[in-house]
């Protein structure tokens, strides 16, 4: 009698999940106005640098008013949401703070290549000013899932459509970049990453056996 395998006795688990979170914010017409108003203000302000795709301001440089509220709605949608999923935040009172703001604006036809975020926890953008052709945002394969899946056997990238107020978050170790915008317009983007810092609880760290 051929030995057969009890499927009951195997344990399936994830190690190193790679969580992505999407969403949107329900604003207002008059919330909207301020950050259409706030946006040509950054466009027009000494922070702004010119690239090959379009603009960006300076992430050294604080954002207005207006955007500075963004910023604290965003990260108040961040903690909302990866505290469902990631229950060892709120365990280890982690402290998460969204730092280094910027917007970039890419020009019809242009893109931003991917690169990724050193030294942070999560990265994020939301889309200010596009239409459902201008950049998606991409994030590739960790390189280690690159060079040893076969091809064909799945995706080595990930494909995030935009919409207006839309948001994501993904680990900052994820190579990201943004596609060509396809629309007549710039699409305007609020990029942005997070810090995690969990509280020292004053116990000295455990001896080296």
């Amino acid at each position: 009698m051929p030995f057969c395998v009890n499927s009951s006795m195997a344990k399936t688990y994830t190690v190193f999940p790679d969580i992505i979170f999407e969403g949107s914010l329900p604003l207002t017409s008059e919330i909207e106005t301020k950050l259409n108003d706030a946006i040509t203000a950054e466009a027009n302000s000494g922070s702004v640098e010119e690239t090959n795709y379009g603009f960006c301001t300076n992430k050294f440089v604080p954002l207005n008013k207006p955007l500075q509220n963004l910023q604290q709605v965003v990260l108040n949608a961040f903690f909302a949401e990866s505290r469902k999923h990631l229950s060892f935040l709120e365990a280890t009172k982690t402290q998460l703070e969204l730092v280094r703001p910027n917007i970039v604006s890419i020009n019809p036809k242009s893109n931003i290549p991917s690169s990724f975020e050193r030294n942070r926890y999560y990265s994020g953008c939301i889309w200010l000013q596009t239409t459902n052709k201008g950049s998606h945002l991409y994030l590739e394969c960790p390189q280690g899932k690159t060079y040893s899946t076969p091809l064909g056997l799945m995706d080595y990238n990930h494909y995030i459509n935009p919409a207006k107020y839309k948001y994501a978050f993904w680990p900052s170790h994820l190579n990201a970049g943004f596609t060509p915008n396809n629309s007549m317009a710039p699409c305007v983007i609020m990029q942005y990453t997070f810090t995690a810092a969990v509280p020292w609880d004053g116990r000295p760290p455990p001896k080296k056996k």
